[in-house]
């Protein structure tokens, strides 16, 4: 498979993630990647950071079948890379590869569509609790059991009542403070899986 080479400015943030990873003791480097690049290069370069890559592109995936790197596949492209930032993390989550307490390192393109521009340091916790009342609204009608099912059928019941009761600590979390009327993750309790 081809791969695109790496610009002098990736390269650049890749360079700035690692002093990150270390300034910041995070657990990880997300790179959301549309093009598939030469992701062998880009492991070097971070070094002992580990890389997750995320990408709804089939021939970004397979780069990271092809290299060894570990994938989040992105289901759709979200309609902004904010939302798409944090499907990704919430599919880390959901796969173990980085806690809710952890601190990521992500690198993505936020002007430009295609190239890689953008370096941001990612308080998993501090971004969960920094919800919306729009985002809550948004999700209280949106009741998660899809996810936790997905969740589910990979093996993980204990990762999908974990998520669950995350949940509805945010949803509480957001009632308390009048951002939300109720908690859909609540009526979740015995839809799970023991």
């Amino acid at each position: 498979m081809a791969r695109t080479p790496l610009p002098p400015t990736l390269i650049g943030l890749l360079t700035a993630a690692v002093s990150l990873v270390k300034e910041s003791r995070a657990s990880a480097v997300l790179m959301l990647a549309d093009i598939p690049y030469d992701l062998k290069e880009v492991k070097e370069i971070l070094g002992d950071s580990r890389l997750i890559v995320a990408s709804h592109k089939p021939d970004v995936q397979q780069a990271c079948l092809d290299d060894k790197v570990t994938l989040v596949p992105l289901m759709q492209e979200p309609l902004t890379r904010q939302v798409q930032v944090s499907q990704a993390l919430l599919e880390a989550i959901a796969d173990n590869l980085v806690s809710t307490g952890d601190q990521v390192v992500v690198v993505y393109t936020a002007f430009d569509r295609e190239h890689i521009d953008t370096i941001s340091v990612v308080s998993l916790s501090e971004r969960l609790a920094r919800l919306t009342t729009r985002d809550l609204q948004r999700l209280e009608t949106q009741v998660p059991l899809e996810t936790l099912r997905r969740v589910e059928a990979r093996g993980k019941n204990e990762t999908a009542h974990s998520l669950r009761q995350y949940a509805e600590q945010v949803f509480r979390y957001g009632m308390a403070t009048g951002r939300c009327t109720q908690d859909p993750a609540h009526a979740l309790r015995g839809a799970l899986q023991a």
